[in-house]
């Protein structure tokens, strides 16, 4: 069973920071288009910045995101993963719990 929650938690973790889920805006901002003009620097493509925002403020942002364009809502189960994240995992995700955080406070706010 921890196996499998670990490897759930995994998953969201990648889905959240590697841009996969705003996948189509994320690979467009990213992408040092200025490096494409330079033969010589074939390897030197940036396609991932530093993200100076909080892993709260990505989640909040996303949801913002998901309700202007109609996407889906995720409903995130973030009380259970904080308590796997303090209890379980010793805080070691407390990435993943703080965008699940952020990400359901503005659900929350919008709704009432």
């Amino acid at each position: 069973m921890i196996k499998k929650i670990i490897k759930h938690v995994h998953f969201w973790h990648n889905f959240m920071k590697n841009g996969k889920y705003k996948k189509h805006e994320y690979q467009y901002r990213n992408f040092n288009y200025q490096q494409i003009n330079k033969p010589n620097h074939a390897y030197l493509y940036n396609y991932e910045q530093k993200n100076n925002k909080s892993d709260y403020q990505m989640g909040y942002e996303q949801a913002s995101y998901d309700i202007r364009n109609g996407n889906k809502i995720r409903h995130y189960p973030y009380k259970l993963m904080r308590f796997i994240n303090r209890y379980m995992l010793f805080n070691k995700i407390r990435e993943v719990v703080d965008y699940m955080h952020g990400y359901n406070n503005f659900l929350y706010k919008k709704q009432g």
